[in-house]
């Protein structure tokens, strides 16, 4: 089988169909049905229970899996994206001609003659 037939029968095959699927596949094909049985994800519930009780595989916690998955990455991209910090821009005084105090001295500067 191809993937493209997978795929079909996943969606469009009847039950009897997925269950010979099943017990009769070799086990390329069942590893493609379990994979694409949670990346498409596979819809019918009947489908889902008989690869659980076949197969032992659990669809639908697997589904689960993958979606708490993408949702951590997802937090932890937003974590890491860092934020952009604007500043507020410095006014300039402006300057005399020399250096000016900007304080007053704590001593007297005596007369120079």
């Amino acid at each position: 089988m191809s993937e493209k037939q997978i795929i079909k029968l996943m969606e469009e095959g009847t039950l009897d169909e997925f269950l010979d699927c099943l017990d009769f596949a070799p086990i390329g094909v069942i590893d493609l049905i379990k994979r694409y049985a949670v990346a498409l994800p596979l819809s019918d519930y009947n489908k889902r229970k008989a690869i659980k009780d076949k197969l032992g595989y659990d669809v639908d916690a697997a589904i689960k899996n993958e979606q708490a998955t993408k949702n951590a990455e997802k937090e932890a991209e937003e974590a890491t994206t860092p934020t952009r910090r604007v500043t507020k821009p410095v006014e300039q005084e402006t300057v005399a001609e020399g250096p000016v105090r900007r304080t007053k001295p704590k001593y007297t500067i005596p007369n120079q003659q």
